[in-house]
């Protein structure tokens, strides 16, 4: 049972941003369903895991799309991004030394919607939509 679905209130209308947001959604999910079937112990590595190739494919695709349209706000998106990048690293070290991760990790995907994909990433939709929708009306020569 999904804790949550996606829907157009967490796009950025860029839709290979939307896939890296799908599968965010997609995680937080498994480790729901795992904490209801009380497997999360099982698939808390493949749940990190997951997140690892979030944070080393889909930011630095993120970021080029971003630097490629000039965002004004860029470094400061880049330092979201270091901030949650890290935070997965403790998480990660911490499950090494045997921690129970469980509600410490759902709260970090939590947070990573709620406030960095509805908030940070929400910012730059309109201005991405905008760069590219310009570049569309005038192509280079």
């Amino acid at each position: 049972m999904a804790l949550l679905k996606w829907d157009n209130n967490y796009s950025v209308s860029i839709e290979v941003i939307d896939a890296h947001h799908r599968k965010i959604i997609q995680i937080l999910n498994m480790l729901h369903d795992a904490i209801l079937q009380k497997t999360e112990h099982e698939v808390m590595e493949k749940i990190l895991g997951a997140l690892t190739v979030c944070v080393e494919q889909n930011f630095p695709e993120e970021e080029a799309l971003l630097r490629t349209a000039g965002y004004p706000r860029l470094e400061e998106h880049l330092d979201s991004h270091r901030n949650l990048s890290q935070r997965l690293w403790n998480l990660q070290a911490r499950y090494e030394e045997g921690d129970d991760l469980t509600y410490d990790v759902m709260n970090f995907l939590t947070s990573w919607i709620t406030e960095h994909i509805m908030q940070e990433d929400k910012r730059y939709e309109s201005y991405l939509q905008e760069t590219m929708q310009r570049s569309v009306a005038s192509p280079a020569a």
